[in-house]
């Protein structure tokens, strides 16, 4: 009975020693996380004509490297920046990454990466974005970028663009707009030193089914030099359509006389509106 009890004691022992000593065994190797996939979105709904918005969705950083990153009990931090025409924007996570596995963001605002979705400013006439992904260590280190454009979508004169005050399904509750023409009439109130840049609409219920109002119709305008200014209304706004029904009326932004207009975006739409 005394050597068995002996024989467990040293049995025992010996397991609490390989418990301790595999505690104190440092990982072998790197961890190396790599950028997989980046897709990056304009959003109008959420920019105006010189604040622009760009949505990161899909983004997968892979784990390429033969050891952890980070731990289930210490999760390491990563760092996302995003740097477009000298812009910078930045958020961060903790994840615990093994080899070969790959982290997906989904869409990131679902994540609350608010950060990264700060405005870009744009300049006239500047219809393609260009920027870098970086992901960091917590120490600042780069470990992997990815290059992405993203397109401003445009329209001009004559055109029928879409307009929606919904987030998603956008089409089926929005109305269609013709762009019928536009024109530059001094100002009522002042025109010594105001003068109106008018744009002819026409609104139309193309895909609801059911009497709807059309949403409060305003227009940002940006000049030659990349001055801003935000219209009043239309005569417009707020009209009742029946299915295919449509009424034609006015958007209108005053505007110093020595501004030059080159663009114009109406509110509630995606596509900044070329004049010329």
């Amino acid at each position: 009975m005394k050597q068995k009890t002996i024989y467990l004691f040293i049995t025992g022992f010996l397991l609490l020693a390989v418990v301790i000593m595999s505690g104190c065994i440092e990982e072998v190797g790197e961890a190396k996380l790599v950028i997989e996939n980046l897709d990056a979105e304009y959003n109008g709904r959420e920019s105006t004509i010189d604040d622009i918005t760009i949505e990161f969705r899909n983004i997968s950083v892979k784990n390429v490297g033969d050891a952890n990153f980070g731990s289930l009990s210490s999760r390491q931090k990563i760092i996302f920046e995003v740097v477009v025409d000298n812009q910078t924007n930045s958020d961060y996570i903790f994840e615990y990454i093994k080899p070969n596995e790959t982290w997906f963001s989904g869409f990131l605002q679902d994540l609350s990466f608010e950060a990264l979705y700060d405005g870009v400013k744009r300049q006239p006439r500047e219809y393609e974005l260009e920027g870098v992904l970086y992901i960091k260590n917590e120490s600042g280190k780069i470990m992997d970028s990815k290059n992405f454009s993203v397109s401003i979508p445009t329209a001009k004169i004559g055109d029928t663009i879409l307009i929606s005050k919904a987030r998603e399904d956008r089409v089926s509750l929005g109305f269609d707009m013709s762009l019928n023409s536009w024109r530059i009439e001094p100002n009522a109130y002042s025109p010594e030193n105001l003068k109106d840049v008018v744009v002819n609409i026409t609104v139309k219920n193309s895909y609801q089914k059911r009497k709807a109002a059309i949403p409060g119709i305003s227009a940002w305008l940006m000049s030659d030099k990349g001055y801003v200014e935000l219209g009043g209304g239309s005569t417009i706004s707020y009209e009742q359509l029946y299915p295919e029904e449509e009424t034609t009326g006015e958007a209108k932004v005053t505007i110093p006389k020595s501004w030059t207009p080159v663009e114009i975006m109406i509110v509630y739409a995606d596509e900044i509106i070329l004049l010329s």
